[in-house]
Order: C-alpha cells, then structure tokens, then sequence
C-alpha cells in the first residue's frame, strides 16, 4: 500500500476498525474518544468527513488517515512510523474489490454437469480450423492450449473444446459452441523472463495469443496474467500486490466492460507503491493514451 492510496480511506472506518464509534456527529463532522488511548473526557477527536482530515485538540495532533494510524499504534506502545502504519492499513482495512469497478457481464458458464475427462495434444480438424478463424496460427494454439475432452456427468456424453488450466485446478474451455470456466474460477499465470518487472493482463487466451502473432510469434518477456472473465480481476491482483512489478499492462476490448476493467487496472496500479498502469490497444497494440 502508498501513502496516496492511503488518505483515500475513510477515517471513519478505520476508526470503526480499531472498535471506535461517533459519539457525537453533524452533517459534516464525527467526533469520537481519542485512538491514542487520551482522556476522552478532556476533549474528543474531530473528523471531518469531506477532507476526510481529523484533529485532536488534547494533543494538538492532526493529520489524515496514515497519521491516525501512527497516533493509535503509538499510544499503545508499537512501532508508528509511516511504514508500520501502511502495513497496519495494507492487513486490516485492505482494497476494495476490484469487481466492484464492473458492472454485470455475461459471464462464461461455470458449470458442474461438465467435466474435464482428459486432454491431448490440439489434432482434431475442427478446432483448430476454429483457432485459425481467431487469428491463432495452429503451432501457437498447440504451445498454449489443450485438446480437452468434456464430459457432460448428466448423460455420459463427450465433446471437445480447446482448454488451458487456471491457477487452482479448473479449466477455460472454448469451442465455437461453449465459452465456460470449469472447476474453480481463477486466473492462469505464465511466467516471463526471470527478473522482469512487468507484468501484462489479458481477458482471455486468445487476446493473448493475438498479441503474440502481431509480435510476429515473439513470446513476451512479462509475466502474464489470463483473466479468462473479467470477475477474476481480484483473483488477478494478489498476483500483483507486493511483488515489486514496475508496470502493469492491460489489454482489454473497448466495451463498457473492458474500459471499466482497464479503470480498475489502473486503480491496482496506483495502490502500489512505483507501479505504471499502461493501457494496451487490443487492435493494433498501441499504447492508449489517458
């Protein structure tokens, strides 16, 4: 967490955290007993919600949300320093969700009468007619992608679908027929080149695999992160927080939904300390400007 992130959060919840309420409010201001343990007798800390600022006239302290923290850590005899008190805000107030950017989405099935019963080098004729028809060239779509047979637990039937695993045991699966996550809904990881500081985030395999083709089939150096739906941007963030990336690229389609996911994107970036938020143009790859 960065000091800018912080003083976006509300005192009044950080307040509520610690286990203090208002006891005495207006339309503008909350005035609560002392977070550094004071005589809230003497005199109570004022909170003013619009500048989300606050001050305690018994100390003759005030400051933001970040300061406030610092106070109550100090009052009971722990380490305060600005660090301490970012780490405290990072594990006890944390990030809103990053799905609360979006708005409703059709979203893949996640289906329990399917399962995966096994998988095989990409053969068969018809899906990788239907990779090509996407722009996937069929040694890309082999190096990235299974052949996946599904089974339907209701009926016994089996049809295939072009898969990749996800980071907790499920699959996307996508056919000209089904776009469905099975299993658990999560993220997959591609590893890039040892040290990078990058990482990139794509909605789903094929966007991916199209940004490959247009490099002409250079694999990319950034880590990588498949979204498969737009719901598993949380699921994508604790891949991001805390691992030192220095950019953060996002290349999603120009829909309602897209733009609102690239909104979100750049608010991970900005809640991470030295992190870049770059906004990818899925069609020709160009950098967009804010």
């Amino acid at each position: 967490m960065n000091i800018e992130y912080a003083r976006t959060i509300p005192l009044r919840d950080i307040l509520g955290k610690i286990g203090l309420q208002p006891a005495q409010q207006n339309n503008t201001t909350l005035f609560y007993p002392p977070p550094s343990g004071g005589d809230a007798t003497a005199s109570l800390l004022q909170v003013e919600v619009t500048g989300n600022t606050w001050l305690d006239s018994q100390s003759n302290t005030c400051g933001g949300p970040a300061e406030l923290v610092c106070a109550y850590l100090a009052g009971r005899g722990k380490p305060s320093t600005l660090s301490d008190a970012l780490h405290w805000l990072k594990f006890n107030i944390g990030y809103p969700a990053l799905s609360s950017f979006l708005a409703p989405e059709d979203e893949p099935e996640s289906n329990g009468q399917y399962s995966v019963h096994f998988k095989t080098l990409l053969m068969e004729k018809g899906l990788i007619r239907y990779a090509e028809n996407r722009g996937i060239p069929v040694v890309l779509a082999r190096q990235f992608l299974k052949q996946v047979y599904i089974r339907n637990t209701t009926n016994g039937r089996e049809f295939l679908a072009l898969g990749i695993k996800n980071e907790e045991g499920g699959y996307a699966i996508h056919s000209p027929f089904i776009h469905a996550h099975l299993g658990p809904r999560a993220i997959s990881f591609m590893r890039g080149k040892a040290g990078t500081a990058e990482v990139h985030i794509f909605k789903d395999i094929f966007d991916c695999l199209l940004a490959i083709v247009n490099r002409n089939n250079q694999l990319p150096e950034a880590d990588t992160i498949i979204l498969h739906s737009y719901s598993c941007l949380d699921n994508a963030s604790a891949y991001v927080r805390g691992y030192g990336y220095h950019r953060l690229y996002s290349s999603f389609d120009r829909s309602p939904v897209g733009l609102q996911a690239t909104e979100a994107c750049a608010f991970l970036a900005a809640s991470e300390p030295g992190l870049q938020h770059i906004s990818i143009d899925l069609a020709n790859g160009a950098e967009v400007k804010a």
